[in-house]
């Protein structure tokens, strides 16, 4: 699956690391223009996270090597559909609605304005898991407890308050070139590899 031309990660069932390290590398060219060196680690609010892929088959194993090489390791940037419900839906998305309203949270005074990082949200029902990914365009407070959210393209299936779960869509590249696979037994392991949230670099 891909959206805005970047690769969407939707593997639900691994373990997201929740504790944040908010450190960034910086690299600097040597004098002589061909050696890279590295300066200390700063602090920085761009979090770097753990991943556990399960892998209980070998075409689990397949699927992280593929999503390696589609990401070209920490190359190319990609999204990862956010495990937490960020958002509370307060009224339906009906089919061909490019609105809908949510429970105040501060989304249209203090998110929305941030940039891209936040405007990117994918809903999911609960029911069937049916789920549509969008770019918000406008945020309103409606000052009566709730906010009208406008999306840049209208929904392709209904989504209702009881059965939605809004995340954001995370703009992300990975750390490292390499994921580590680790097997506790036959055909039982994780694969791990760390993450970093680019949201300022999302298109």
């Amino acid at each position: 699956m891909s959206f805005k031309g970047f690769y969407v990660l939707e593997q639900r069932q691994a373990g997201v690391s929740r504790l944040d390290d908010a450190t960034e590398k910086f690299y600097r060219v040597g004098p002589q223009g061909g050696t890279s060196t590295i300066d200390p680690i700063v602090t920085h609010p761009m979090m770097l996270r753990d991943y556990d892929w399960p892998i209980t088959s070998n075409a689990d194993a397949k699927a992280i090597r593929d999503f390696v090489d589609l990401v070209d390791g920490s190359a190319v940037p990609f999204w990862m559909i956010g495990q937490e419900r960020d958002l509370t839906m307060n009224t339906t998305l009906a089919v061909s609605s490019d609105n809908f309203k949510i429970a105040f949270c501060g989304y249209a005074a203090s998110i929305f304005p941030q940039g891209p990082g936040r405007r990117y949200l994918n809903l999911r029902r609960t029911t069937d898991q049916i789920e549509e990914m969008f770019e918000v365009i406008s945020a309103v407070d409606n000052a009566d407890g709730t906010e009208t959210i406008t999306l840049q393209s209208p929904a392709g299936n209904q989504f209702d308050p009881a059965t939605t779960v809004i995340s954001y869509l995370r703009f992300c590249r990975l750390e490292d070139d390499e994921v580590t696979m680790d097997f506790a037994g036959v055909g039982v392991g994780v694969g791990r590899f760390r993450f970093r949230e680019i949201a300022r670099e999302a298109p």
